[in-house]
């Protein structure tokens, strides 16, 4: 992302891939409402996520739908403005400010599929459970590892420590 990165990224919205403590500069700027971000005073751009560390009982209510994913989301509407709408006049406005700023972005159906679909399944960080996350831990060799169909399905090295654990 050139236009946001570097010493004075456009918008002031750093989406630089640099690793922070637990994930990434991009991530905590795009979530910053679970992740603990850089404090800042903006919109969110994802729209509303779940976070994985809150409790999920007591007085819990069912949502409408497309209160949640690419479709109550700003980014969502600016990358698609022909396929969202959101019903936030606010937030719809400024999806419509940020498609005109960014008219000239071209990014293919393949990045805007997978970025939608990422927003959809709220946004998680990590692929898996598996491995060390803080900075602390680069040099160790599960430091943040890269989640493969193996380690997903149990054969990878989640599965591995897991049976090693057990045999006691």
């Amino acid at each position: 992302m050139r236009c946001h990165s570097g010493a004075q990224p456009k918008g002031d919205l750093d989406l630089s891939g640099t690793m922070t403590a637990l994930f990434s500069v991009s991530y905590e700027n795009l979530v910053p409402e679970r992740r603990g971000g850089n404090g800042r005073k903006r919109f969110d751009l994802l729209g509303p996520t779940l976070g994985e560390n809150h409790p999920k009982t007591g007085n819990v209510c069912y949502l409408p739908p497309q209160s949640l994913g690419s479709h109550a989301s700003v980014l969502g509407a600016m990358l698609c403005p022909d396929k969202v709408t959101l019903h936030d006049p606010d937030l719809a406005a400024a999806a419509a400010r940020l498609a005109v700023s960014h008219k000239d972005l071209r990014l293919p159906q393949e990045d805007r599929v997978r970025l939608t679909t990422w927003i959809d399944a709220n946004a998680q960080y990590y692929g898996s459970y598996f491995g060390r996350r803080n900075l602390k831990y680069r040099d160790l060799p599960d430091f943040r590892p890269v989640p493969t169909f193996a380690s997903a399905s149990g054969a990878g090295p989640a599965a591995a420590a897991v049976g090693a654990n057990s045999r006691g």
